[in-house]
């Protein structure tokens, strides 16, 4: 009876996937922040703290590395997740947007336009599938602001000011 109990607890053990979590705190977002993590094998859900200081804009894209040897997955990353929430922590925050991502996203960039200024944070979360668990990196990127139709307006009210003007002095 006693063999059968510690059978079955070993089972349990190793069946059992590895939940893993980790935060960093990015402080006020730069230019350009990089996130870049190996991952165990099991389940993983990280997340990117910061916040923004004023209305703008953000430009991100995540991808996993996959390594295999023969047909034996050493590093890889399934059902891969980027998603964007406003506020600080995640029990009192609001999904933005959500991506998924693998090994052949690298080149897709996704846009998290008119973002207020405020706390905000990506999770990033999925299952490292291969032996040695799975690697992914991201980027997100402060996007310049696209000027309103107001700025246009105001700028060619100006320039015509201008061109008014040195006629009248000419003469």
């Amino acid at each position: 009876m006693r063999l059968a109990q510690l059978v079955t607890a070993a089972i349990f053990a190793v069946s059992a996937t590895a939940s893993q979590a980790a935060v960093y705190d990015w402080g006020t977002h730069g230019k350009t922040q990089v996130g870049s993590l190996s991952v165990s094998a099991g389940d993983f859900s990280d997340l990117y703290r910061f916040t923004l200081g004023k209305t703008s804009s953000l430009g991100g894209s995540a991808v996993s590395v996959e390594n295999k040897f023969g047909n034996i997955d050493i590093l890889k990353i399934t059902n891969g997740s980027f998603a964007l929430y406003k506020g600080s922590d995640e029990a009192h925050s609001q999904l933005v947007k959500t991506f998924s991502f693998d090994g052949t996203t690298a080149n897709i960039s996704h846009v998290f336009s008119n973002l207020d200024a405020g706390s905000y944070f990506y999770k990033i979360s999925g299952k490292g599938a291969g032996l040695a668990g799975g690697v992914y990196t991201f980027t997100s990127s402060l996007t310049p602001a696209v000027p309103e139709p107001e700025t246009y307006a105001l700028m060619g009210l100006g320039l015509t000011g201008l061109l008014l003007a040195r006629r009248k002095r000419a003469r």
